[in-house]
């Protein structure tokens, strides 16, 4: 079962710090190991261990994209980056003064695009939990874009129940529940639905577009895109912006309704195939040229050529 912080089950150990881990096994081998450390003249060894054991351990969770041949070069990474921050910015850091923080304190787990509850909750619980980590960095940068992200979902808001921060990067977080997503246990490094509306309104502002419609797919978190942008067109007081019309597309036909409007600018939000077709139905519908403008999110540009390479290598 899954246990919160503070619960040990029965045949475990738990060590008196927070952040230290958890040991496995009776007090007499303990024992045994720090006699054995102080026998045959191994003074100055046991003189390291006890100055280590007097700081507490800090231990991280990571959580990567599953890949069968990346396993050593996310070690790598791994060591490279402790070492760098040890080397580099460690004076600076008064935490690494008090808390124990090598490579074997990073505890990493990889995992599919579209993984199972059950894969979920063994990474939490057997592989974060039982070592105790204070804090859990989801790298989960697929973009593949669609109209689930029930898997992201659910390890955030089961990491937000057990009281372990999250510090995320998942470029599809579109879909992610605001709510959950603007929860104080965590913070999302990738672009947020909120970041990109107001980075496409900024460029409608720069060139003097003062209406512009949305259209959308039902990829996930559509709605929350909608609702992102008339949010901020409510806030704006220096720049007046009329939405004329919010359309989801399900059928080229949907379009129709760009047609008998005044809009020549459109924000879209959708999957790179969905754009495909949709332009493809608004080109025959002449509602493309140098005439309209169509200003598009991250899940249309993708990150294509990622995306093929893990597919080849997964094959």
């Amino acid at each position: 079962g899954c246990l919160p912080p503070g619960v040990e089950p029965k045949s475990y150990k738990a060590t008196p710090n927070r952040g230290s881990g958890i040991s496995i096994g009776g007090s007499s081998s303990n024992s045994n190991s720090n006699s054995n450390g102080s026998e045959g003249g191994r003074g100055s060894s046991s003189s390291r261990t006890a100055a280590t054991n007097t700081r507490n351990q800090l231990n991280v969770g990571l959580l990567v994209p599953h890949t069968n041949f990346g396993r050593r070069d996310y070690l790598r990474s791994i060591n490279t980056a402790v070492m760098g921050l040890q080397k580099g910015r460690g004076p600076k850091l008064t935490f690494l003064k008090d808390h124990e923080f090598q490579t074997s304190n990073i505890h990493f787990d990889m995992m599919s695009l579209t993984p199972s509850p059950t894969a979920i909750l063994n990474t939490l619980c057997k592989e974060f939990l039982h070592a105790n980590v204070s804090a859990i960095l989801y790298m989960m940068n697929y973009e593949s874009y669609g109209r689930s992200t029930a898997s992201a979902q659910y390890f955030l808001q089961l990491a937000g129940y057990l009281g372990i921060p999250v510090i995320s990067w998942n470029a599809d977080n579109s879909g992610l529940e605001r709510r959950a997503s603007q929860s104080a246990l965590q913070l999302q490094l990738a672009p947020s639905i909120e970041h990109q509306s107001a980075a496409m309104l900024s460029i409608l502002e720069r060139y003097k577009w003062h209406q512009f419609s949305v259209v959308t797919s039902q990829i996930a978190g559509h709605d929350d895109f909608v609702q992102a942008v008339r949010e901020q067109v409510a806030a704006m007081d220096h720049f007046k912006f009329t939405i004329l019309n919010s359309i989801i597309v399900s059928r080229p036909i949907n379009l129709v309704e760009l047609v008998n409007s005044e809009a020549r600018v459109m924000l879209l939000y959708c999957t790179k195939d969905e754009a495909v077709d949709i332009l493809k139905a608004a080109e025959e519908l002449h509602i493309t040229g140098e005439n309209y403008v169509w200003v598009v999110t991250q899940s249309v540009i993708e990150n294509y050529v990622w995306v093929v390479t893990q597919s080849v290598i997964e094959n």
